[in-house]
């Protein structure tokens, strides 16, 4: 299949952000797709509330509210503040949503397709097809500096962290003020973070009133991946169904997961079920998941990601072997140089004049490279400056978090620029002739290589009984 058309044919609906008319067309031209492909495909209605946006908007007003009231009157200023930051926790960890119910709800779809092949396990490749809104809030400068700030604590920074962190420092603000203390050091502190939420309430509201964003590598990318891995590996895998789930509404805060998992409560046994989640992969380098979660990150599976690390582990091997046998040759080649300099020394002067050729070849070679290198001008990394495939903390809400979050077996694969962020996240230049096809190739590669090793290692280990599956994790 050709993963450039499907990336393409997912642009086209424009606008399908979580709950809307786009996003169900979407929905059903991926029915369409996976049955040309010979696979059962079926969409799954999701009750929704998606306007996470506007329910933070909402949340940082009170706060703000709640902030100044306190001053006046500590007791009624510190319970408002209180509820709200608790509110805003149980919703940005998947818990409970409340406000957002308030801001009403909207029927979303999962495209569902299953195999029942009858063998031992169940693995999902899952990956979202609807696109987040955009908005200053995802300006490139500001997720650039976010970025670069993480990285020089080093400790990512997730996007709703500031935003979280101000919330948290007014409440301990209105609980001192219960204490009886009321000086100046402890209103300007207050008056600071006070201030913080005040210049997140328009970039919040920006947000929640943009429009969706193309969505190319957020997720296009990620869905046709998917699908050509099910194309390669349909009732081929020995131990495991391959099963894919592409979810709607994840940028609502993995709606669309959540509702599935809620779904099959009892019906799936973590021992014997693993989810790929699959999320933008279409321009950057290759992370996988070792903790993912908006606020609290959780670790993923530690099987999953002891497979990956052996698979990195393997490749690194055999880049050095291939380096030390370069460098090998290259001496063996500079000892029979040596060799036939002495042998013909009374050709010394031509083959000085041979080896200023070679010499003059290498240079131009040289050029030449750096030519191409300059042509490329993409906006990622050149491939030899890039940092290899390693894992990451994923501080969003994801499929994979949502999973992981209901103990199911989950990891989560992506591509990254150098700074841990994926350049046009949520922007309007997220459109096809962004995507990298290079980018796609490698997330592929490691994926198919991944679902490889799960029915190899894994899949055997199946046929025991559930509490001794090596995805079993103690409780």
């Amino acid at each position: 299949m050709n993963v450039r058309e499907e990336i393409e044919a997912l642009v086209e609906f424009e606008g399908r952000g979580p709950g809307s008319d786009a996003e169900r067309r979407a929905a059903e031209h991926l029915v369409e797709r996976l049955r040309a492909m010979g696979r059962e495909a079926e969409t799954e209605t999701v009750d929704t509330w998606p306007n996470w946006a506007l329910t933070y908007a909402v949340h940082a007003l009170l706060v703000i509210v709640g902030s100044v009231v306190s001053v006046i009157v500590p007791v009624i200023g510190a319970l408002l503040v209180l509820l709200v930051v608790v509110l805003t926790f149980l919703d940005a960890i998947g818990m409970a949503f409340t406000t957002r119910k308030l801001l009403g709800r909207r029927s979303s779809q999962n495209v569902i397709s299953r195999e029942d092949n009858d063998k031992g396990g169940d693995l999902y490749l899952v990956a979202h097809y609807d696109a987040g809104r955009g908005g200053l809030a995802y300006h490139p400068k500001l997720q650039e500096r976010r970025a670069a700030f993480g990285k020089l604590v080093r400790r990512g920074i997730g996007p709703m962290e500031p935003f979280f962190w101000a919330m948290l420092a007014v409440l301990v603000c209105v609980l001192v003020r219960l204490t009886g203390i009321d000086n100046m050091l402890l209103t300007v502190f207050q008056f600071i973070f006070t201030v913080l939420l005040i210049i997140s309430l328009p970039l919040l509201l920006d947000t929640a009133f943009a429009s969706p964003v193309p969505g190319a590598n957020d997720n296009a990318s990620g869905v046709a991946t998917v699908m050509r891995l099910a194309d390669r590996f349909g009732g081929e895998l020995e131990h495991f169904n391959l099963n894919l789930l592409l979810t709607g509404s994840q940028e609502g805060g993995s709606l669309g997961m959540r509702s599935y998992l809620k779904r099959r409560k009892g019906d799936l046994e973590p021992a014997r079920t693993v989810f790929l989640n699959v999320d933008e992969v279409g321009r950057g380098t290759i992370r996988f998941s070792s903790r993912e979660g908006l606020l609290l990150p959780i670790e993923s599976h530690n099987q999953l990601v002891d497979v990956c690390e052996q698979m990195v582990e393997a490749k690194e091997q055999e880049r050095e072997e291939q380096e030390a046998n370069d460098e090998d040759g290259h001496d063996e080649h500079g000892r029979r140089d040596r060799d036939e300099d002495q042998d013909d020394d009374g050709d010394g002067d031509g083959e000085d004049e041979r080896d200023e050729d070679r010499d003059d070849e290498r240079d131009d070679e040289r050029d030449d490279e750096r030519d191409d290198e300059r042509d490329e001008g993409r906006d990622d990394e050149r491939d030899e400056d890039r940092p290899g495939v390693r894992s990451m903390t994923w501080r969003t809400s994801t499929d994979g978090y949502a999973a992981r979050s209901a103990s199911f077996p989950a990891i989560s694969i992506t591509c990254k620029a150098r700074l841990d962020y994926t350049p046009g996240h949520h922007q309007r230049t997220d459109t096809d002739d962004r995507v990298d096809d290079e980018a796609l190739e490698r997330a592929y590669a490691f994926i198919a290589e991944l679902v490889g090793r799960l029915d190899e290692t894994v899949g055997p280990d199946l046929a025991k009984p559930a509490e001794e599956t090596l995805l079993k994790e103690e409780s």
